[in-house]
């Protein structure tokens, strides 16, 4: 069989972000490269097709190219209502192709596709057969795309081009913001051993950076310090960072020592909201002394810091805005990012607006942390103008404070980054 697998381009969300000077190169498709790589040892062929890189038309120059028995498309929400769009170009020029959809949204909501008759299939879930025991997957299949094409800012990496790399899959967590409907409540791990073999393939095919994006790569602390251990015993020489963010209480001084001697120079925390009160309500399980924590050992260590929060969280008042903007600004990060929270469908926050008539909208092509928020729900507590306002101020607490442009001038420096702090700088929507 001839799979023809289709990432949809997803630039064009981008486009007013308010940090869009640095969100100019495309992700690598790992899901599909996961699926590729378990469809070739299947003995099936493959052709990947990311159309953040290739314009939209070829998808037809491609099924004349490659004649695919099926056409594979992987969606999020925001994505949902274009993967209909190019299943049905696909079928209009090949009646006979089987087209056949995954990824989250198809998982979460596949009632969405149901009366699409340009989609034949609706796959859920995750696709490898030995998906249970990730030791028994096949790599996945980095030989069907081009690295080169996949640099990035010096901003959000320190080399290109950069390399994704999961070690783990599933979450504990009962965050309300996030559904656990693809990979599942239980945390499944690769042997730390082939974890290694894993790396090293995936730099041996051009790659110079790593990301991990592991909902919990430090949840076995064990297990991650002997990963990284063994890298800087093997002299596996390559930059990284936990690109998906890890949890403040799943962190030690000692491992994130020895992370950072293996090549990590940042460390992403997902810390939400600076209110105790709010936190607790989102099911986290986090309190702040452990964030706290955890950026002063970072900040001993010598590693970078960048905290992410959200705004707009069931119950939040302007007392709990102010002091999520305190204790960001107490915290001092290298980076931070304040985004609306997207009750995405599967989420508690989803259902939670649902339940109490405050969903205003279903136009999937909303649900993005730069799209019109305020369109989709209304706030329990809040206007929506409060929380742009605090949006803005959080941003320009933390940035435009004499002690932060020292320091960011002083890393930006060390990192030769300037020039392009510089023009991220005069870009940013402030």
């Amino acid at each position: 069989m001839r799979y023809l697998l289709v990432n949809p381009a997803y630039g064009h969300l981008y486009q007013k972000s308010r940090f869009n000077a640095i969100m100019t190169h495309g992700f690598i498709p790992l899901n599909l490269l996961c699926v590729a790589g378990e469809l070739l040892r299947l003995g099936h062929r493959v052709v990947i097709l990311d159309l953040n890189y290739t314009p939209e038309g070829d998808i037809v120059e491609y099924i004349k190219r490659f004649d695919p028995d099926i056409f594979g498309i992987t969606a999020t929400t925001p994505l949902s209502d274009k993967a209909k769009q190019l299943c049905a170009k696909a079928k209009s020029y090949k009646p006979t192709l089987k087209t056949l959809i995954g990824g989250v949204h198809a998982t979460v909501m596949p009632e969405d596709y149901k009366d699409c008759a340009d989609i034949d299939n609706v796959y859920c879930g995750e696709f490898e057969e030995y998906r249970h025991d990730l030791d028994s997957i096949p790599f996945p299949a980095y030989e069907l795309i081009y690295p080169e094409r996949y640099t990035s800012s010096p901003l959000l990496s320190r080399r290109s081009p950069v390399g994704l790399l999961e070690t783990s899959r599933g979450c504990y967590g009962k965050c309300c913001y996030c559904t656990r409907a693809v990979q599942g409540k239980t945390l499944r791990f690769k042997s730390p051993m082939l974890v290694i073999e894993e790396i090293k393939y995936v730099l041996g095919r051009g790659f110079r950076e790593i990301h991990f994006i592991d909902d919990n790569l430090t949840a076995d602390q064990n297990r991650a310090h002997d990963i990284f251990e063994k890298c800087i015993k093997d002299n596996i020489s390559f930059t990284w960072t936990p690109r998906n963010g890890v949890r403040a209480n799943r962190l030690s001084r000692e491992l994130l020592s020895v992370m950072k001697r293996s090549g990590c120079y940042r460390i992403p925390i997902g810390v939400e909201s600076g209110s105790q009160k709010v936190l607790d309500r989102t099911g986290k399980g986090v309190r702040l002394e452990e964030v706290e924590r955890a950026v002063q050992w970072c900040k001993e260590i010598g590693l970078e810091t960048e905290l992410y929060f959200m705004i707009g969280l069931p119950g939040e008042t302007e007392e709990d805005l102010q002091k999520t903007c305190d204790f960001a600004a107490k915290l001092k990060p290298d980076f931070a990012k304040i985004a609306p929270a997207i009750p995405y469908p599967g989420t508690g926050l989803n259902d939670y607006l649902q339940n109490r008539g405050l969903l205003r909208s279903k136009d999937y092509s909303l649900y993005h942390y730069s799209g019109r928020v305020e369109e989709i729900y209304t706030h329990d507590t809040l206007s929506w103008n409060i929380i742009n306002k605090y949006i803005k101020r959080f941003y320009i607490n933390l940035y435009m404070r004499p002690g932060y442009i020292g320091r960011a001038l002083i890393r930006a420096i060390k990192t030769k980054t300037l020039l392009e702090s510089m023009r991220v700088a005069w870009k940013t929507q402030w």
